[in-house]
Order: C-alpha cells, then sequence, then structure tokens
C-alpha cells in the first residue's frame, strides 16, 4: 500500500486505486505527460528525475481483479528542490477522465505526501497560462497564483522593450501553504 493512500479518496466507487509508480509505468506516464501539454510523446516526457533529487510519483490505475494492475489514467510527481518546498513537477489525468474529481485528489497526495513525507511548508506549482481548466483546478485546492520574482519576471516587468519581444510569460507560478499538525493534533496552517 502507498504511504497516505489511505487518506485520499478516489472517485469511481473501487474503480481506481492510487500506487506507487514502478518502471511499468514509464511510458503511460509519458504519454500522458505529453498529451496533456499538447506535445508528441518522446522518451523525454518519460524520464523521472535523478536519484540524487529527493522526488515521489504517484500513478492512478484501473483496478482489475481486486488490484491497481489496470490501465494508468492519472499520475503526479512532486520534487524537493529546496528545504520545505515541495514543486509539484507534473499532474495529469486522461482527457476523457477530467471533471471527475480525480485532479483533486491527486493534489491531496501531493499536499499530504509534500507535508508529511518531505517536510514540505509549501508547495509550488507552474501551470500554462492559457491552461484555465487547470488554474481553477488549483484554486478549488486552496493554491493561489504568485507573481515570479526572480530576475527575469523582474526584467520583463520593467523593460517594455523585453515585453514586446517575449510576449507574455508562458507559465503561471501557484503557491499552497500547508497546514501543520499541532501538538493537540489539529491542523495550523503558516
Amino acid at each position: 500500500m502507498l504511504p497516505l493512500a489511505s487518506a485520499v479518496s478516489l472517485p469511481g466507487d473501487g474503480r481506481f486505486e492510487l500506487r506507487a509508480y514502478e518502471p511499468r509505468d514509464k511510458k503511460a506516464v509519458g504519454i500522458l505527460r505529453a498529451v496533456a501539454h499538447h506535445e508528441e510523446p518522446t522518451p523525454e516526457w518519460e524520464k523521472p528525475p535523478s536519484d540524487a533529487l529527493p522526488h515521489h510519483t504517484v500513478v492512478v490505475a484501473e483496478v482489475q481483479e481486486g488490484e491497481a494492475r489496470g490501465r494508468v489514467v492519472a499520475a503526479a510527481r512532486i520534487i524537493v528542490t529546496e528545504p520545505h518546498l515541495a514543486h509539484l513537477q507534473f499532474m495529469c489525468v486522461e482527457e476523457g477522465l477530467r471533471g471527475r474529481g480525480l485532479g483533486s485528489a491527486l493534489l491531496r497526495w501531493v499536499d499530504l505526501t509534500s507535508r508529511d513525507a518531505c517536510g514540505a511548508r509549501h508547495v509550488e506549482l507552474e501551470v500554462d497560462r492559457g491552461n484555465v481548466r487547470a488554474q481553477e483546478l488549483y484554486a478549488r485546492n486552496g493554491y493561489a497564483h504568485t507573481p515570479e520574482h526572480s530576475a527575469a519576471a523582474r526584467a520583463w516587468f520593467d523593460n517594455p522593450a523585453i515585453r514586446r519581444m517575449l510576449g507574455a510569460p508562458r507559465v503561471l507560478r501557484y503557491l499552497k501553504p500547508l497546514p501543520r499538525e499541532t501538538q493537540t493534533g489539529a491542523e495550523d496552517t503558516p
């Protein structure tokens, strides 16, 4: 059983189950990621992160014969890039199953795993500016759009010539503070 999976309920009356990513999932996850980004699947989409980088990947698979051994229909991966901050590297749900609660369930897993297994206080993610449906999903699940504060972003905002040449940034950054459990077992948001 995947750690923290019992705390995440999936829609579908037992049709789907969360399980840890396995090497045999590489191709399915690569295809899901590529389709979510409106690109052709390539081996690049299948690559897991370096083992030197702490990461956790989960898939949602159809249940067959009582086990989550069926088709992979959704996946998510978090990576830890700095102390107390987890980054949602990707989350994708098969197109025909979107809008049924799988994305929200994956985000619940992201939050719990980021906090409990990674010690994160925040989760960040980037979403394509044109992906309004995903932005709405993130907002419903407590993520808020946070302006970028990098040197590149400052240059874009401060320099009209750069804005004209590059256009609007392609992605938007979202951030969610994670509640921490207090000594009484209650949750306290930082």
